[in-house]
């Protein structure tokens, strides 16, 4: 800040303390380039050194130059913004803790401000009308309460909203839900890191939805089978891509049935990619009925697709022209007609 004032105080004569720079950013070039020290987390500054850089001590007799050139522009600053008076706060003991001792051999011929002491303290008398309070019914009280927590909104995940009669899929998944949380999470590290080694990974994701580890090489062969299609060798193609990609908005033209607002809609597409300008959308199941029954299948989940394509559009304001379904027990993608 530039502007001055009549008076300024350099107030608060306590916290000054001088500790050893833990970063150096090098600022010599056009871009700035930071160093540090790592160390174990813990109480103070003396833990224990994990790694440094390389000539250190360099870097920080550099990094104190410049703390202590930043330390003098801010006395520079405190000291010629006022007008017509500068109050400096002194301590009379302990004075190694006053950040403006700076200034202390410069006051021997200044005038001394006395201390006031503190401001009486003003008496306010409040006077509180309780009796529209009293008057104010346990039931109403509690019935206000009951409408500020309610909603103001209806939340539904898409893929139960678009399912028929608002329920969960009607074939079983290859050992249950859980099976599927880990071959999608699987995909979306193939995708984002192509060539990863997936393997630690995989065998990680089984024990956190409590699988057996054992079917990591079974986890594996399904990604790898995945990652040998052709609509996975499109996205990789494509110009754009993204995985897992979440969306959330107001479903137009509808409202709850009940009385709590406009109906949200949110849900996850697996893999989307944009190829000549156009988006394309993939969602993968993991049904272990999909060998017996693929268009069965496909008509169950077209609804989910459609709603999905559809909120695609309204979230980006750009149509989606093609949306599918890959089955990863057979190997097969299935596209639905939007």
């Amino acid at each position: 800040m530039n502007e001055s004032v009549d008076i300024t105080v350099q107030a608060d004569p306590t916290g000054e303390a001088d500790h050893s720079p833990q970063v150096h950013v090098d600022r010599s070039s056009g871009r700035a380039r930071g160093y540090l020290e790592i160390r174990s987390a813990g109480p103070g500054w003396s833990t224990p050194l994990i790694a440094r850089p390389a000539d250190w001590p360099r870097w920080l007799e550099e990094e104190k130059k410049f703390v202590e050139a930043e330390r003098l522009r801010l006395f520079y600053v405190a000291a010629t913004r006022a007008k017509t008076r500068l109050v400096i706060s002194q301590r009379m003991k302990g004075n190694h803790l006053n950040p403006w001792k700076f200034f202390r051999e410069a006051l021997g011929d200044c005038p001394e401000v006395s201390y006031p002491g503190p401001p009486e303290p003003q008496r306010i008398e409040i006077k509180a009308d309780r009796t529209e309070m009293d008057e104010l019914p346990e039931k109403r009280l509690r019935q206000a309460w009951r409408s500020a927590a309610e909603p103001g909104y209806h939340l539904e995940q898409a893929r139960l909203a678009a399912l028929e009669g608002g329920g969960s899929s009607a074939f079983g998944g290859e050992h249950g839900t859980e099976w599927g949380s880990v071959i999608h999470r699987l995909l979306q590290a193939a995708m984002e890191q192509p060539g990863r080694d997936l393997s630690r990974m995989a065998g990680g994701m089984l024990k956190e939805e409590e699988l057996d580890p054992a079917l990591s090489a079974r986890a594996l062969e399904v990604v790898e089978r995945v990652v040998r299609s052709e609509i996975w060798r499109r996205a990789l193609a494509a110009e754009l891509r993204l995985v897992e990609a979440p969306f959330e908005l107001a479903w137009p033209g509808s409202k709850a049935q009940s009385e709590s607002g406009p109906r949200i809609i949110r849900g996850v597409v697996d893999l989307a990619f944009r190829e000549q300008g156009r988006w394309v959308i993939v969602d993968y199941k993991t049904d272990r009925e999909a060998s017996g029954g693929l268009e069965r299948l496909a008509a169950h989940y077209a609804p989910q697709l459609k709603m999905y394509a559809e909120a695609w559009r309204l979230a980006l304001g750009e149509k989606v022209s093609e949306a599918g379904l890959y089955f990863t027990a057979v190997e097969r993608y299935v596209t639905v007609e939007l």
